[in-house]
């Protein structure tokens, strides 16, 4: 069963470019409005969840205090896309429950890492970071330094 990759974001450019980059591996949602995208968040429980910093309908920080409320599990399948301009707030939703952030603008080999960096850190806490890194050499998918974990992987 392919895992559902949920993805918010205000700018369509990103959420074609998530759709695009992940479309082959996941089943991949994506909306633009925070406030219809919590409502299907709740509805479909997705696997993982990107949310972009800057969104219509509800702030990011209001979805994730929602999220808090109703589901805080799903924070713990949080990633932040961010941009510059952006990265106070994105360090603030890590700080609130997010586990990890990407910088804009996307970068395939990155998204993809820390998309599978996630799923291996929730199917699995007893990997160690060797062998992650080792699942990862295996896979061919090389770790950048623009990814920044809010707890460090098991």
């Amino acid at each position: 069963m392919r895992k559902t990759v949920f993805c918010i974001d205000r700018n369509p450019v990103d959420l074609q470019c998530v759709q695009s980059i992940l479309d082959s591996r996941y089943t991949v949602v994506c909306m633009s409005d925070a406030t219809l995208a919590l409502r299907q968040i709740l509805t479909i429980q997705p696997d993982l969840i990107l949310l972009g910093t800057d969104t219509n309908g509800m702030g990011s920080m209001e979805l994730v205090s929602h999220l808090a409320k109703s589901e805080p599990r799903l924070l713990n399948k949080l990633i932040v896309l961010t941009d510059d301009k952006q990265l106070a707030e994105a360090k603030l939703l890590t700080s609130e429950g997010a586990c990890a952030m990407v910088q804009k603008p996307l970068i395939p080999d990155e998204l993809i890492f820390t998309v599978q960096a996630m799923f291996a850190r929730l199917s699995s806490s007893v990997l160690s970071s060797r062998q992650l890194h080792e699942h990862y050499m295996r896979a061919e998918v090389k770790p950048v330094s623009a990814v920044v974990a809010k707890q460090e992987l098991p």
